[in-house]
C-alpha cells in the first residue's frame, strides 16, 4: 500500500514539476521519501526540484544526501556532476 502511495506522490510530483509548481512538486517528493526513505530516488527528484526553483544551496545539500545512498551508478555521476555545476553558480 505504501508503495502505491509513494508511486502515486513520484508521478503527481512529476506533473507539478512539468508545470512549474516546484514546491507543489518538492511536498510530494519529500512526502514520499518521508514513507520510504530507503528510495533515494524520491531524494534525487526533490533535488532536482529545488534545483529547478533555483534554490541551489538547499539542493545542492539534498544532493549530497542522495550520493550518501546507494545509487545507480549513472545516476552518481549525474548527480556529482551537476553539483560541481551548482557551486560554479
Amino acid at each position: 500500500m505504501i508503495s502505491l502511495l509513494c508511486d502515486a506522490l513520484f508521478h503527481l510530483g512529476n506533473a507539478y514539476g512539468k508545470i512549474g509548481e516546484y514546491q507543489k512538486a518538492l511536498d510530494c517528493f519529500i512526502r514520499a521519501s518521508e514513507l520510504t526513505p530507503e528510495n533515494p530516488y524520491y531524494y534525487l527528484a526533490a533535488a532536482s526540484a529545488l534545483d529547478r526553483a533555483a534554490r541551489v544551496e538547499e539542493a545542492i545539500a539534498l544532493y549530497e544526501q542522495v550520493l550518501e545512498k546507494e545509487i545507480d551508478p549513472r545516476y552518481r555521476e549525474s548527480v556529482e556532476t551537476r553539483i560541481r555545476e551548482l557551486r560554479e553558480i
